[in-house]
């Protein structure tokens, strides 16, 4: 028992309803609950409080009664509500309750302290149906049928529906079921959305659904229409099956359009887009002012005006992939025209009977910023290596005979059997294939699956810009790499002189030494002269110099290695003088060498190469002990 603050208190039953009946989230009016709501379970809000709600400490109960039409009322368990008590207050009745067909009152007790206290308060009713059984109770729904048949260009300019009859005499037909009603072109159980809604009453008699013309419109290419249709109650229950399949036929005076790119590949496919995809339209009774809007799928063109037949329409890129052909692949896509003539009562157009295509726009990688266009530069290149030479993207004599490695990035999104072709200039297939395999992710560096067979390098010459790429192929659409430029060198190289050191000259013995002019500390000079070859102004020379602790090659010492690049000036012979003391002359200091040797590029292409020429240097005075240097001579400039 609670107290109020007056004094007094409740104690029994109140024998009229004190609080509002309950309310269900998500019910009506007229207390029909949603088949979602029946899997869920019910939440209550219980929307009045009652005369003392509970306060910190104690709690109140909420005994919900159930009471079936027909059947004996009882009470569900009891639902603490913990104070203080507080609007809103939401309880649940859980979906196991919910399992019956039945009409149900539904009200609540409020107790006090206790759940079986004799303390409480009743609210009123809430009237509650529940229905879990579809209509048709998964029996056959028997097929709709036309009111028209065949429907004519007449039917669709003067109607503004064309209706379908359903017999209605499925079992639980009740008032508030609803026909969910496809229209299709094709003899096959619907997968998407349905045609049309409608909701009917009556619970008795035939029920004539009306669909609006334009729908049909969509569909007036295909001689037969084939008509299904579902069955919901007001609960939501729909029908699990399909009913029986109908059909009405579509007559229409207009000829199938031609599609020549189709005709030719029996496919439309990038290769086809970047073609051009013409539609070609002609019929008998022309007239001036025709205007023409040719359909594929759900995209259509804006209107043409017609000044002579035949006439051809270029479908543009947007509108061929509008049906998603870049993500899927549609067979059977009905193509046609609608003609629309001036001055006539036929304001929608008369549409023609159907070409049906297939279209597949799909690649295999990333999608082109450009499509259709071939070339895609979202993709990596592909690159090249000798057997011998083993320089990225460079080719020469050495890697003769023998088969060339190709590697590329694997492309996004790759599925098992897409392939990239690799096509290598003069051969007009590819040299080499790869072929995606379980376990590849973008990203992977991969060799193709075969060697590049050097007779296709023979083949196509000596260039130093040999333009190779690679296609994406899923076997249908293709997409090309960007080019990778290769320096393939196949000619012979040349043998040219080994470089000479100017300095060692006035030594009886060719040193270079502390007496040696210009002095050592100024540099190396080395004498490049390719006589009898002779070098063209312009060519690349790259000098190569080697230091070794004992003359002539022996003990190389790394931090002395370096190589030149200096352009040839177009004279016999051409100078080139090696600095950087410290790095590279200052550690050749007692019975010392020297090395260098020269290669010699054209047009980034490698023509030939020196032999190595030696020169011994030494810094160390006989006797002394004592080292020649840029600061002197002592024994700290060794």
């Amino acid at each position: 028992m609670t107290t109020n603050t007056s004094g007094s208190t409740l104690s029994g039953p109140s024998v009229v309803p004190s609080l509002p009946a309950p309310k269900v989230q998500g019910v009506g009016s007229d207390g029909i609950i949603p088949a979602t709501l029946i899997a869920k379970g019910l939440r209550v809000e219980l929307t009045e409080l009652w005369t003392y709600p509970a306060i910190l400490g104690e709690s109140d109960y909420v005994v919900f009664v159930w009471a079936p039409d027909g059947a004996a009322t009882y009470k569900l368990p009891a639902i603490e509500l913990k104070g203080p008590v507080t609007l809103p207050v939401y309880v649940t009745i859980p979906s196991n309750y919910l399992q019956k067909n039945e009409v149900v009152q539904l009200s609540y007790e409020i107790h006090s302290l206790f759940p079986n206290s004799n303390v409480y308060e009743i609210s009123a009713n809430t009237q509650l149906k529940l229905d879990t059984i579809a209509p048709g109770a998964n029996g056959n729904l028997s097929a709709p049928e036309p009111i028209i048949d065949p429907i004519t260009d007449s039917d669709l300019q003067t109607r503004p529906t064309i209706d379908f009859k359903v017999l209605g005499d499925y079992w639980g037909r009740a008032s508030g079921d609803t026909i969910l009603f496809w229209v299709s072109g094709i003899d096959a159980v619907p997968t998407g959305l349905p045609t049309h809604k409608q909701t009917f009453v009556s619970d008795s008699g035939e029920m004539i659904v009306n669909i609006p013309v334009a729908e049909i419109l969509k569909l007036s290419a295909y001689p037969v229409l084939y008509l299904f249709y579902k069955v919901m109650d007001a609960s939501t229950n729909t029908s699990h099956q399909f009913s029986f399949v109908g059909q009405v036929n579509r007559i229409t005076s207009l000829p199938a359009p031609g599609v020549p790119a189709y005709d030719l590949r029996g496919i439309i496919n990038r290769d086809a887009a970047r073609s051009g995809v013409v539609v070609s339209v002609n019929y008998t009774d022309f007239q001036a002012g025709d205007e023409c809007v040719v359909n594929m799928g759900v995209a259509s063109t804006d209107r043409v005006k017609i000044t002579s037949l035949p006439l051809d329409v270029r479908i543009e890129w947007k509108m061929l992939i509008a049906n998603g052909a870049d993500t899927q692949r549609n067979n059977k896509l009905p193509v046609t025209y609608t003609i629309f003539r001036a001055g006539t009562s036929l304001v929608r157009g008369i549409t023609s009977s159907a070409k049906l295509i297939d279209e597949d726009q799909r690649v295999a990688g990333i999608e082109n910023p450009l499509a259709p266009i071939l070339i895609n530069r979202s993709l990596d290149s592909v690159t090249i290596f000798g057997a011998v030479s083993n320089k990225p993207n460079y080719l020469d004599t050495t890697d003769a005979g023998k088969g060339v490695r190709a590697s590329f990035k694997v492309f996004k999104n790759p599925k098992v059997g897409e392939r990239a072709l690799l096509y290598w200039p003069n051969r007009p297939d590819s040299v080499a294939t790869y072929t995606v395999v379980q376990g590849d992710v973008e990203g992977m560096i991969k060799d193709f699956d075969n060697l590049i067979p050097w007779q296709d390098i023979q083949n196509s010459g000596t260039n130093p810009n040999t333009l190779v790429y690679y296609q994406t192929d899923n076997g249908v659409n293709q997409q090309q790499s960007p080019n990778t430029v290769v320096t393939v060198s196949l000619a012979p190289l040349v043998r040219f002189a080994r470089p000479t050191f100017p300095q060692s000259v006035d030594h009886p013995n060719r040193f270079i030494n502390c007496y040696t002019k210009p002095v050592i500390w100024d540099g190396v000079e080395v004498l490049i002269t390719p006589a009898p070859h002779v070098l063209q102004a312009g060519d690349k020379v790259l000098l190569t110099w080697q230091g070794f602790r004992n003359y002539p090659d022996r003990n190389p010492i790394p931090e002395t290695f370096e190589v030149f690049t200096f352009t040839w000036a177009g004279t016999a012979a051409q100078k080139f003088v090696v600095t950087n003391y410290e790095k590279l002359i200052r550690p050749l200091s007692d019975f010392s060498g020297g090395s260098a040797k020269y290669q010699v590029l054209r047009n980034n292409v490698l023509i030939g190469e020196s032999a190595v020429g030696y020169v011994q240097i030494d810094r160390k005075y006989s006797g002394s002990g004592n080292y020649c240097g840029p600061k002197g001579n002592g024994p700290l400039e060794k």
